[in-house]
């Protein structure tokens, strides 16, 4: 995280280009994408966990990302419950999903949709299959794929180190990384704001949605009258400092984003 409205290297650009440019100091007309989404490794575990929420790389890289969790994953784990409204299918449509790993725009090991492994343990602890004959590989063959790949020169199209890769994910266990993720990141945006079981669904979908795409630390940083309007329930003013910066890739996003999150959180004003 396959994107459903550009072609695969297309979307793997826009989920890189994850560094907001200081929104709610600029011209209406920009906003920005995180080149990194939460860079930070969130704490993970260390062996084959629920994963994915954002994390596991859920960074962020998802990294400047989207939110990368480098949480070890195991596609055995039960999948987060009750997550709001349509944000897993919008992080779908709005992220690339690639099966095998390579390197984001900042160099870090990725996989599935923004899922960052930041070292060959992460690697060994996800459910990778062979390319071969589809059967599990062994914690050997995934450290062998992430030092191949993380050896590699940055800043390629995600399609480039598939040449050096044996190995893949499925796609029910790139869904399951996923959900975890966006999970991981909806936990971490309620320790930060405190009404969040509060706030309407719909809103709780934005926030989700802007968090993966800029990392929790993006948002707060970079967004900080949005994350103020958010704090003091005023939904419109939120939907107005919500913007990110629409730019051709790798250094915006699509429009039909932003209108999506806007529409959203201007739903919830009364």
């Amino acid at each position: 995280m396959a994107n459903r409205y550009l072609d695969l290297e297309q979307a793997l650009a826009h989920k890189s280009a994850t560094a907001p440019e200081e929104p709610d100091t600029q011209p209406p007309a920009a906003a920005s994408f995180p080149a990194a989404m939460s860079r930070q490794p969130l704490p993970g575990r260390t062996s084959a966990p629920v994963r994915r929420g954002r994390s596991a790389t859920l960074a962020g890289s998802f990294s400047a990302y989207p939110f990368r969790g480098p949480a070890p994953f195991s596609a055995a784990a039960s999948a987060p419950p009750g997550l709001p409204g349509d944000v897993v299918a919008r992080t779908r449509r709005f992220e690339a999903s690639i099966p095998h790993l390579y390197l984001d725009t900042v160099g870090a090991v990725t996989v599935g949709v923004g899922h960052m492994l930041p070292s060959a343990d992460a690697a060994a602890a996800v459910d990778l299959l062979r390319n071969s004959d589809g059967k599990p590989a062994t914690e050997a063959e995934k450290r062998a794929d992430f030092t191949s790949v993380a050896q590699r020169v940055k800043g390629k199209p995600a399609s480039f180190y598939k040449q050096y890769t044996q190995l893949h994910l499925a796609p029910a266990t790139i869904e399951a990384i996923l959900r975890d993720d966006v999970d991981r990141v909806r936990t971490g945006l309620r320790s930060r704001l405190p009404d969040w079981d509060t706030y309407p669904v719909a809103v709780q979908e934005a926030l989700l949605d802007m968090a993966f795409n800029l990392g929790e630390n993006g948002l707060f940083t970079k967004f900080p009258h949005f994350i103020t309007a958010v704090r003091a329930k005023n939904w419109r003013t939120a939907a107005a400092q919500s913007k990110r910066t629409e730019r051709p890739a790798p250094n915006g996003i699509p429009k039909n984003r932003n209108d999506e999150i806007r529409v959203l959180l201007e739903s919830a004003a009364p």
